[in-house]
């Protein structure tokens, strides 16, 4: 349980009505004030230890972006302001690092629930549910302990790269192989009847891949939180560019040439 993380979600959508309310009051500046702390309060719980932590995070910023966007469409914006939020913008991390959930907390969590099945003891020593997991008695727990690591040491690595294309290929690839790893014929069924090694891959690969799902949607989570807070970077540029010439830009390079931005 991570409460925490439903008290951000509270404290953001408060803070974000908040800020609704004083935008229909003509309030820009403190309006943003309180958007600003849900971008903060965003980038904060994003990173903790655990994927559930950084989809909040992400989830959160989401929201800022709306709010944001809602105080840089007021056609009665503060030039001054404007220049504030671009600035405040551009001071926040560009992306939530994922990298060390998959190799902390999401490492941990996959090869403690992997034990508790496999050893039979779902809730500690002496769990009822023991007594139903004798069947796994000649498992080696080597072999999940050993999996799970090669595969987020993998995973981790892949999640590292900063090119988008080069990571979601590699990703592919992982859970391809990942997938192939699971796919068992009727040799492999028999085989794992009088195998501990074999009995032990086949259910190590199956713990794995309970976590690609989870994995996948974090990754793609956090491309689109990337994109999205570039995105919304050049929304402010854009409603300072209206601001100084009266109309917005024909082309994103004006933003530039006119010193909005220093780089598109």
């Amino acid at each position: 349980e991570l409460p925490h993380a439903e008290f951000v979600r509270d404290a953001v959508r408060s803070l974000s009505t908040r800020a609704m309310n004083r935008l229909g009051h003509g309030d820009h500046v403190q309006a943003w004030q309180d958007v600003l702390a849900c971008w903060r309060l965003g980038q904060l719980v994003g990173n903790g230890p655990t994927l559930t932590e950084a989809f909040v995070g992400i989830s959160t910023r989401a929201g800022a972006m709306n709010a944001t966007l809602a105080i840089l469409d007021s056609p009665d914006l503060p030039h001054e302001t404007a220049q504030e939020i671009l600035r405040d913008l551009q001071s926040l991390e560009s992306r939530h690092s994922i990298v060390e959930s998959v190799n902390f907390a999401e490492r941990l969590s996959l090869i403690d629930s992997g034990l508790r099945v496999t050893t039979g003891r779902l809730g500690g020593v002496g769990d009822p549910a023991a007594a139903s997991m004798k069947q796994l008695s000649a498992f080696d727990a080597n072999h999940l302990l050993q999996s799970t690591n090669a595969f987020f040491d993998r995973t981790a690595a892949v999640v590292a790269l900063n090119e988008w294309q080069i990571r979601d290929d590699e990703l592919d690839k992982l859970f391809s192989e990942l997938d192939s790893s699971t796919q068992k014929s009727w040799f492999d069924l028999v085989h794992a009847t009088f195998s501990s090694a074999k009995r032990s891959q086949i259910i190590g690969n199956n713990f794995l891949q309970l976590t690609a799902p989870a994995l996948r949607a974090a990754v793609d989570a956090h491309k689109r939180d990337e994109c999205n807070l570039t995105l919304v970077r050049v929304a402010a540029a854009l409603a300072i560019y209206r601001n100084e010439y009266g109309v917005y830009p024909d082309s994103l390079d004006q933003l530039t040439q006119a010193d909005v931005l220093k780089e598109l």
